[in-house]
Order: structure tokens, then sequence, then C-alpha cells
């Protein structure tokens, strides 16, 4: 029976929307990692992990249109676009996107406004997709299965980098109400039923708080 406290809560993007946007630049380019890593240099060098995990699973070549879900302040995005013809960034917040145009420049990356939750694949003209820790502010599972079988039909490969692992207990502390700040978590057995061609992937990224918890899904 669903906790009646569940049908009070706010939709999920009406909470964290003013959590990504009401942030100052520096705090806002940590990317909510804050808690995430023991230094900054930590953080950074996840960061260029993940984006050669992006580069390798995806299999990117100088030919490739990207497409960054959630790009947040293009961190991911910046170390990826030099190895492609060119990165399309997509977010909803305004704050993360003028950090990432003021920082992390390029004439291979183009920032635009996009909500996930509402994005229709077959209009972006990209020849591959990536979300890096995003997919789990979208509204529901069904948002997420729904984005991600359209890339599919779409014929474009997306990789879902870093997805919450809904059969390993997060015991981190918080300093917030989990209800109301809640996240999607995912089972790596229900994706393969829903997409029985993807991948799962396992990883170990000690300097990560999270690492153990989390996978990702490589849809090829």
């Amino acid at each position: 029976m669903k906790d009646s406290t569940e049908d009070a809560m706010p939709p999920r993007g009406d909470v964290w929307h003013p959590i990504w946007t009401d942030r100052g630049h520096d705090r806002a380019d940590w990317n909510g990692f804050e808690d995430c890593f023991a230094s900054f240099a930590d953080y950074e060098n996840w960061t260029i992990k993940i984006a050669a995990l992006v580069r390798q699973e995806l299999r990117l070549t100088e030919d490739d249109v990207v497409a960054d879900l959630g790009c947040g302040t293009g961190r991911i995005a910046w170390l990826v676009a030099p190895f492609v013809k060119g990165v399309l960034a997509l977010d909803y917040s305004e704050t993360v996107l003028t950090v990432a145009r003021d920082r992390r420049s390029s004439s291979k990356l183009t920032y635009e406004r996009a909500n996930l939750n509402t994005l229709e694949p077959s209009t972006l003209h990209v020849t591959k997709a990536y979300a890096v820790e995003s997919l789990l502010y979208l509204d529901s599972d069904d948002v997420a299965r729904r984005l991600m079988a359209d890339f599919s039909t779409a014929g474009v490969p997306f990789a879902a980098i870093d997805l919450p692992d809904e059969q390993l207990e997060d015991d981190k502390p918080r300093n917030y109400d989990r209800r109301l700040y809640s996240h999607l978590h995912f089972n790596a057995d229900r994706l393969l039923d829903w997409f029985p061609d993807g991948r799962v992937l396992r990883h170990d990224f000690p300097e990560y708080i999270h690492g153990k918890r989390r996978f990702s899904f490589v849809l090829d």
C-alpha cells in the first residue's frame, strides 16, 4: 500500500529544479558532488575517468555528434568534445549553463536549455547520447524508460552513467528529508527486461563515495 505521505509530496522536478538553479557559481560547479569526494582534485579526477568511460563504451569517433543529457556545468562534455565532431549539452538550469558557457566554452560545444522529462530524442539530430548521474532526477521510471526507448528506436546508442542501484542500500547520513528530496533508483535486471540488448557495467571508483552503489547501462 502506498504511504499516504507519498501522495503529499510535490513532483520530483518541482523539488529539484530550484536546488540546481539557486546556487552560487562556484558551488554549482561541483554539480552536486561536493559531499561525494574528499577533495576537489578527487572529483576532477573522477570526471576524467567518466569521460573516458563514455568515449570507450559509446565508441566515440571524430564523426559523432553527441548529446550530453543533464550536462551541468559541462565538465564531462568539455572532456568529450575534443574527440568528436560536436557535443550538444542540455540542462534545465540556467545557473549551470551560465557557468558552463563561461568556464568551458568551445567551438565544438553547444549548450542549450532543455527538460529531460519532456525531451524528444528524435529532434536532437545526434549520433550518440549519454547521461551522467542525471536520470535519477527524472519524474518517474516511466519517463526514464521512455527516454531510453526513444533513443533506441531512433538508432542512437545511449549510455546511462552512474545509476543508483536499488538493491544496494545508501547508508550515507543526509542532512535533508529523504522523502522530499528523493531520487529514482534503478534495477539492472529490470533494465535488461526492458532492453534485452543492453549492457550493465559495474565500476570501481574508490575515491567516489557512491562508487560501489552505482552502475551504468549502455544501449548500443
